[in-house]
């Protein structure tokens, strides 16, 4: 087996697994989930309750029904109408979205590679998913203690990573940011460990399954 071919076996295998996990993860009910422990008292927002979880719903709708674009008009509309969201504001929704639509081009295009590597050489490609899904425990545990103590660091670098200069920082009494402070996106890190988690562990019984059911 040659070294490239290795190469492109587990940064496959490693790609999906990740896209999947964070996918998994906004396509699950977490605004229900997180709003549930606001850690902060109501005199730190400027906006009701009921009307930052409605924002908060609207815009992963808006970001995550893709293939809906009257999810995405819908937000617009509302957000527009009735609390104020700046053209700005609106941009990095939509950079967002786009990001979430290069998330499923990744998902779908590895699942279609890894199909193909698979009928060249099972054997092969159940190591790589296993030693793949083991790195990516042990890299989730490394984020996962540095997030806890670097989060802002973490944070702002995946953002100059994944967005255009600026164009994600805001003022604190934003609506944007009343709506998805950062106590939301720790829970939401928390949510997307543990999906990566998860699908490494399944990703490492379905591969020593199957590399029983071949010896």
């Amino acid at each position: 087996m040659s070294k490239l071919n290795t190469i492109l076996h587990y940064t496959v295998v490693w790609s999906l697994l990740l896209s999947g996990s964070i996918l998994l993860t906004f396509y699950l009910p977490i605004v229900n989930l997180i709003y549930r422990y606001d850690p902060l008292p109501e005199s730190a927002y400027y906006l009701s309750p009921s009307a930052r979880k409605s924002i908060a719903q609207l815009g992963l709708d808006a970001v995550t029904r893709i293939w809906n674009s009257h999810s995405w008009n819908k937000f617009i509309n509302i957000t527009q109408q009735r609390y104020c969201l700046t053209s700005a504001e609106i941009k990095h929704m939509y950079d967002v979205r786009t990001l979430i639509v290069y998330l499923w081009y990744i998902f779908f295009g590895c699942i279609g590679i890894s199909a193909y590597l698979f009928s060249k050489n099972k054997s092969f490609a159940h190591l790589c998913a296993r030693n793949a899904a083991q790195g990516i425990l042990l890299f989730t545990l490394v984020l996962a203690i540095g997030a806890y103590w670097y989060f802002d660091e973490i944070f702002e670098l995946m953002h100059k990573v994944l967005f255009t200069p600026n164009s994600w920082i805001f003022d604190v009494r934003c609506a944007l940011i009343q709506v998805y402070p950062e106590w939301f996106w720790q829970a939401a890190g928390c949510g997307m460990a543990f999906n990566l988690i998860i699908v490494c562990l399944i990703a490492l019984y379905i591969s020593g399954k199957q590399e029983k059911h071949v010896h």
